[in-house]
């Protein structure tokens, strides 16, 4: 999974690359891509949460037992 420091370096690695512009981490855009990749990380984090709910093998708590109903 990737980190939100790793995201952000993506995010400027691509601006830079589309508009020749770098981003300083103190500008407003560096302050708003730093907020940005912090979010997209999180979805990462939840997306491999709810990978694990899918499946009664690596389910846990409620969704282990709605799984268990299921079957």
């Amino acid at each position: 999974m990737k980190t939100a420091e790793e995201i952000l370096e993506e995010m400027k690695n691509l601006f830079y690359e589309k508009t020749g512009t770098e981003i300083r981490d103190d500008s407003d855009m560096g302050v708003r891509m730093t907020a940005a990749a912090s979010q997209v990380e999180s979805l990462y984090v939840y997306n491999d949460w709810v990978l694990r709910q899918c499946f009664p093998t690596t389910a846990t708590g409620e969704h282990l037992d709605m799984h268990g109903g299921i079957r």
